[in-house]
């Protein structure tokens, strides 16, 4: 057959193209276009093409696009299809059109159609490691060691960056032609470097006021992070990192970017940013105070969100602690929307407080994504405070030797008391056998240090200084309840009578408790009885005493106190409460070897019958009055020593009398030299330091002849006074009642495991009997007298 068109001429030509970058999806900025390419790929990346095809008239062709050797067809746009084919033993794919205009005219335009071909990596690029670890990675230094001028600084590596992450941000790194479902480091470098993407995008994007406004609530300060740039680079990082060849790439030469066979378009270098705050004037205990809450336990639940700077730094001077912190509390200072990061968290410390456990100048917290790791941090005071050194009245040096010697250097807790009394009138009631003295007392108990253990877990206590204790009470009087309130810590004051009493840790605790003790006094006293002391208790032999105490007109008062100001934390200056008993009467009277005591307000007559027998020397008549014949008195007085809820506390006194004017101390003596006489116009004031034992261990050696100490009086009567058998009472009283209670919680205790001897008392009985039957019983109006008299 005779056709013209068959066979056809075949005709195969091979072209060189000059590429639009447009075409293969790149800008004509792009640098290189292949290395860009495969950069894109590497990061799961899609790139679209577009080519337009052609066919004449009377033609019929076929197009065939390969990709490279980095890429796959991923999807094409119809008439195209996608193909494969085996060229020797390597299978390719690629993607063809047809276009058949074997029919056209010469004057018809040429038939066309655009080859559109996505390429992309073909595999699941999320699973790669250029996309394992933390999107971003955090290091917050907080410089708090000039609490004025301090800053925070944040530096933020990005190792990569999500969609979801992007899009948040508000960031597009993609063109109409490129798409990213996540970008590395390399990528942004790549893309800085090689389509001249502008990354700054990247500075303005960053959601800097969300990590202001999340580290200052999560850090309970003013956090504002300034404009954030690109920080310098160097060999860990940064945007204009440089990869190093056969070291960090695999490459022959130096890229910002890396295509080698294994880490290519990694996250392992990140770009880093930084910003910082101006610098103010930030609390290290506002900080402290925050994280404590993360740590669990008693501590954390303690509010200190009102403690400042100077109140942390006199608490660390009696304080370690040593907190269990899980690292994930770092987490919640992001925003919630924040891409998975790993943040380091070091604050440097000012010079008052270390840390023992990373370094003595600052506290390291770190936490990794998806890992939760629980350390302990133990920080404490670097000046704490030494307690271990005496502490005199008034002696300057202080040594252990000293006579007016408060505390020695090993005792924990320090308290001492003071004791004034003012004896106004002294009176005789014959009839009823008793001696009437009306005073006015202050007993100031003085705490110079507190050894306490409140059994805070991770919370080590040295000896509190009365410096601090004012502080504490300060600050509890900025938190409605105390500084403990709504805490699982107690704080409680057992006075051995009734049920402890709940304390509350500020001065407004401290006037509710002296107001508790005021109204209380008169029941807590009936609840405790009758308090006895024997012969051993007020160093007179043979005679016992015996006390009711409970319509004493007691007041408690205890003042507010106020930080002391000072550069150093000390305890020279004692905490002083004051208890007083204003207008008094005090009744004795004695009944065979007891000396019964009654205290009553001055307006209140209460005045027992009992029979008034002399024990003592004949007086002698003088100028002046009377004076005891004989022997001096001499008296035993033994040091003070009580168990509490603080230990063992070994305290001194200090007594100050001031005498009436119808009495005066003509002769004393100590022999340990803690007493002395001066005169106040007309009436002499008696001053006695008591003895203290602070080496003892037990009771018996502390009222030990080596510690107690013998005082030798005599006392001179003005012809007012009637009677000189008051005489020996006067200096016991005043040392036994004035600390009567706290003895007899001690005596009360130790006689639990014996009988009261009153083997003495049945003697006397006796002999009385005796008498009666020989002589018969003798008129109550009868006065025994001495011939020698007359």
């Amino acid at each position: 057959e005779n056709n013209p068109f068959q066979p056809p001429i075949c005709l195969q030509s091979v072209l060189i193209l000059e590429v639009n970058p447009a075409n293969i999806g790149m800008t004509p900025e792009t640098g290189d276009i292949d290395r860009a390419m495969q950069g894109l790929m590497a990061m799961g990346g899609e790139v679209t093409t577009n080519f337009t095809t052609i066919a004449a008239s009377g033609q019929y062709i076929e197009y065939s696009l390969y990709p490279p050797s980095y890429a796959d067809i991923v999807d094409v746009n119809e008439p195209a299809e996608i193909f494969s084919s085996l060229n020797g033993l390597q299978q390719l794919s690629g993607v063809r059109i047809s276009l058949d205009n074997l029919n056209g005219t010469p004057d018809v335009t040429p038939a066309t159609s655009d080859l559109v071909a996505v390429l992309g990596n073909g595999g699941d690029i999320q699973d790669s490691d250029m996309f394992n670890g933390p999107s971003l990675s955090l290091d917050l230094q907080i410089d708090l060691s000039d609490s004025m001028n301090s800053r925070v600084d944040l530096e933020i590596g990005v190792h990569h960056l999500s969609a979801e992450t992007l899009n948040q941000w508000g960031l597009n790194l993609e063109t109409p032609t490129i798409k990213l479902d996540s970008v590395t480091s390399d990528g942004i470098r790549m893309l800085n470097s090689e389509m001249d993407i502008d990354v700054n995008q990247i500075l303005s994007s960053l959601p800097i006021n969300s990590l202001s406004e999340s580290f200052s609530q999560s850090l309970g300060v003013d956090v504002a992070f300034q404009t954030p740039s690109f920080s310098s680079t160097n060999d860990s990082g940064g945007i204009m990192f440089l990869h190093r060849p056969g070291e960090t790439c695999e490459e022959e030469q130096s890229y910002r970017y890396c295509l080698g066979l294994s880490g290519a378009m990694s996250s392992t270098y990140p770009i880093t940013i930084q910003s910082s705050t101006i610098p103010s004037e930030i609390s290290i205990s506002s900080i402290l105070a925050s994280l404590i809450q993360y740590s669990g336990g008693d501590v954390s639940t303690v509010d200190l969100s009102k403690m400042n700077d100077e109140d942390l730094a006199t608490m660390m001077s009696f304080l370690s602690v040593e907190l269990e912190v899980d690292g994930d509390f770092i987490h919640d200072f992001l925003p919630s929307n924040f891409p998975p990061s790993e943040i380091t968290m070091t604050i440097q410390l000012p010079e008052w407080l270390e840390s023992i456990d990373s370094g003595p100048e600052s506290l390291v917290f770190s936490s990794k994504t998806d890992e939760s790791t629980t350390r302990n941090i133990e920080f404490s005071g670097s000046r704490p405070f030494d307690w271990m050194h005496s502490i005199c009245r008034t002696s300057d040096p202080c040594e252990e030797e000293s006579i007016d010697l408060v505390c020695a250097p090993t005792q924990k807790t320090c308290i001492s008391f003071l004791v004034e009394i003012d004896i106004s009138k002294v009176s005789i009631q014959e009839l009823s056998g008793t001696v009437s003295v009306e005073f006015t007392s202050e007993i100031i108990l003085e705490i110079y240090r507190l050894g306490v253990d409140l059994e805070i877990d991770g919370v080590q206590m040295s000896p509190i200084p009365s410096d601090a204790i004012r502080r504490i009470l300060v600050m509890g009087d900025r938190i409605d309840g105390g500084l403990l309130a709504d805490s699982t810590i107690e704080s409680t004051i057992d006075f051995g009578v009734g049920d402890p009493i709940d304390f509350e840790l500020s001065n407004g605790g401290l006037r509710s408790l002296s107001n508790h003790l005021t109204n209380s006094y008169s029941q807590m006293m009936n609840d405790f009885g009758e308090i006895y002391l024997d012969s051993s208790d007020i160093g007179l032999e043979g005679i016992s005493l015996t006390a009711d105490l409970s319509s004493m007109p007691f007041e408690a008062d205890f003042e507010a106190l106020s930080i002391r100001e000072g550069p150093v934390i000390s305890d020279k200056e004692p905490i002083r409460l004051s208890t007083k008993v204003n207008n008094a009467e005090l009744t004795l009277s004695l009944r065979q070897d007891e000396v019964i005591v009654g205290v009553n307000p001055r307006s209140i007559s209460a005045i027992p019958s009992l029979v008034l027998s002399s024990l003592f020397p004949q007086p002698i008549i003088t100028d002046s009055g009377l004076i005891l014949d004989g022997s001096n008195i001499r008296q035993k007085v033994t040091p003070l020593m009580e168990h509490t809820n603080f230990g063992t506390i070994k305290s001194s006194a200090y007594i100050e009398i001031m005498l009436p004017e119808s009495i005066k101390i003509t002769s004393f003596e100590s022999e340990k030299g803690l007493g002395k006489i001066t005169n106040s116009g007309d009436r002499q004031v008696f001053s006695y330091t008591m003895p203290t034992c602070l080496s003892a261990v037990t009771w018996e050696e502390c009222s030990s002849k080596r510690n107690s100490d013998i005082v030798t009086y005599s006392v001179e009567f003005s012809w007012g006074f009637m009677i000189g058998e008051l005489a020996p009472y006067i200096f016991f009283l005043a040392v036994s009642l004035s600390l009567l209670v706290s003895r007899a919680r001690r005596k009360r205790r130790e006689r639990k495991a014996e009988l009261i001897r009153r083997s003495k008392d049945i003697d006397n009985a006796k002999i009385e009997r005796l008498m009666e039957n020989e002589f018969g019983k003798l008129s109550e109006n009868t006065a025994l007298v001495d011939e020698t008299d007359f």
